[in-house]
């Protein structure tokens, strides 16, 4: 599960959890955001572009293993990910 969908569909995402887990279907009274926090210094390009270079080949072995893809090796998905947080 990504967060993203955890955030726009709570319901939906813990109803997926709980069926793979096995567990009995109690939910929550409530769904809410535990950490609504904020980057106060963005990252600098330079270090955004090491990560990723470093991280797409265990990324692309994940989106393999999962059958999905989340566009994390995408520079710009991931600027405007973190302008979004």
């Amino acid at each position: 599960m990504d967060s993203s969908s955890l955030f726009c569909d709570p319901l939906a995402v813990y109803e997926q959890v709980v069926e793979f887990l096995g567990l009995p279907r109690e939910p929550p009274r409530q769904f809410g955001n535990r950490f609504p926090g904020r980057y106060r210094i963005r990252m600098q390009d330079a270090t955004r572009r090491e990560l990723l270079d470093y991280f797409r080949p265990f990324n692309a072995r994940l989106y393999e293993m999962l059958g999905r893809n989340f566009d994390w090796d995408d520079a710009d998905t991931a600027s405007a990910q973190e302008r979004a947080a």
